[in-house]
């Protein structure tokens, strides 16, 4: 699993931090839910390069707001990506808004949220999954 983030200035701060302490998930429903990512780890699960990030993929989680998916679309198109692409957000009709695809585009709803405390280095389900 890697996780390709943007190439922008709270990106970049938001990965040195990661690199620094690592990064816990969490789940407010339950207490006993942990999952960590080693500090020594996030080089290679992180990162803001698009191009061997996407190379070799089965498959692309994509877990952005839905006024992203253009962009992403565009990122996924410039990159020849083939593989499934599921869209993890509240909505459908993601395939007819963005047009014709070089993957084949999966809809989902999700019901549940996160919360993300970057200076703590963890995101916190809100309910268990």
């Amino acid at each position: 699993v890697r996780f390709l983030l943007r190439d922008t200035p709270r990106s970049r701060t938001q990965q040195k931090l990661l690199s620094e302490r690592g990064l816990s998930a969490l789940c407010s429903a339950d207490p006993d839910f942990r999952r960590t990512i080693p500090a020594e780890d996030v080089h290679r699960v992180f990162t803001t390069d698009a191009a061997s990030c996407l190379a070799d993929c089965s498959c692309v989680l994509v877990a952005t707001k839905r006024g992203q998916n253009q962009a992403v679309h565009e990122q996924l198109t410039q990159h020849g990506v083939t593989c499934p692409v599921v869209f993890l957000q509240n909505g459908l009709r993601i395939c007819e808004e963005l047009g014709p695809q070089s993957y084949e585009a999966i809809e989902t709803v999700v019901s549940f949220n996160t919360v993300y405390d970057m200076q703590a280095s963890a995101i916190t389900l809100a309910e268990p999954l």
